[in-house]
């Protein structure tokens, strides 16, 4: 397989054996809490609101941020499957 993607042994096991950086947990801990305030508000929360209820709860993230996460999984797949 590496030889396929031109890669080393070396490169490719550091790679996957790399723990998730601190931006893929913050984005992993928003997308569990979008997922409960979404349900939480039966679909009817946009990023902004969303955003808001954030605030509210002492969690401190932006609008973007929640509405790049939210838009990420609408195209995986939809928002309710969640």
């Amino acid at each position: 397989m590496c030889r396929i993607l031109n890669v080393s042994r070396q490169g490719y096991y550091l790679w996957r054996n790399r723990r998730p950086s601190r931006t893929q947990l913050r984005h992993n801990f928003l997308k569990e809490n979008i997922k409960r305030v979404f349900y939480e508000y039966k679909g009817r929360y946009g990023s902004p609101r969303i955003a808001q209820q954030f605030y509210d709860e002492g969690i401190e993230t932006n609008k973007r941020v929640v509405a790049v996460l939210m838009r990420k999984r609408i195209s995986s797949t939809q928002l309710f499957l969640w």
